[in-house]
């Protein structure tokens, strides 16, 4: 596994976004098969984030827990990645380069201790052993639930918990996520802090906060390219590309 190294001045923590953008325009909503999911204000999509982090703060997530977040690109997808961060939980995402097999493996590498995820995501990763909960985001019934090892429905969760006090924010060089990229042999995570997300954040604004457009965003919800600065690995480029997907409040 990498991390990346920089020696720039330490940017703003990225869940400030949410708080700096909530008077700003809705944002275009897809999935990712493209189809349209409506408009998400950033007032909406901060209020959401806060929710998710007093919930998930509630149950027992901590600062250096791993998360496992299986669901598809989105508005829910982003608050979910937004209440990790605020509370210092290392999110744990896949590139959608690798098969099932390879996903599976990855998410199976890196031993998380929380799976939030759709059906999908829960069948994916029912045979780990190492998550001590299990969070279901969409409604399936019962029994499925069950034998799927959900012990929570992350609406729920957001309906009978009150907001409480959020813990210390994690520091600029605390581990903020662990994206998985295809290689020649197995999927090789790489690491990034808080910091790195703050910097990527920096590095594509232009693109996606300046113009506020998001037919330029791709299916995944990353920036096809940008020229200055680009990663030098094929590794870190697909992986930033992952993590552009999750930590910009913009959707493909």
């Amino acid at each position: 596994m990498s991390s990346l190294t920089t020696s720039r001045p330490t940017p703003a923590a990225v869940w400030t976004d949410l708080d700096a953008a909530t008077d700003r325009t809705p944002t275009a909503g897809r999935d990712t098969r493209g189809r349209h999911q409506g408009e998400v204000s950033w007032k909406v999509l901060a209020h959401r984030s806060l929710q998710i982090a007093s919930a998930l703060h509630a149950v027992g997530v901590r600062q250096g827990d791993r998360i496992s977040l299986l669901v598809e690109a989105g508005p829910e997808r982003t608050a979910v990645a937004y209440a990790c961060w605020r509370l210092g939980a290392v999110v744990v995402a896949t590139a959608p380069e690798l098969t099932l097999r390879e996903e599976a493996q990855a998410h199976a590498a890196a031993r998380p201790q929380v799976v939030v995820a759709d059906s999908r995501g829960l069948l994916l990763t029912r045979a780990l052993r190492t998550p001590r909960l299990r969070i279901a985001t969409e409604r399936v019934p019962v029994l499925d639930e069950l034998a799927l090892g959900a012990r929570y429905h992350l609406a729920d969760l957001v309906t009978r918990r009150l907001l409480i006090a959020l813990p210390e924010p994690p520091g600029p060089d605390d581990d903020a996520a662990l994206v998985f990229a295809p290689s020649d042999d197995e999927p090789i995570g790489a690491y990034y802090t808080q910091s790195d997300l703050g910097h990527l954040r920096e590095l594509l604004e232009p693109v996606v906060v300046g113009r506020d457009d998001p037919s330029r965003i791709g299916s995944s919800g990353a920036v096809p390219t940008r020229p200055a600065r680009a990663p030098r690995s094929t590794l870190r480029a697909t992986s930033a590309r992952v993590l552009a997907g999750l930590a910009l409040p913009a959707f493909g």
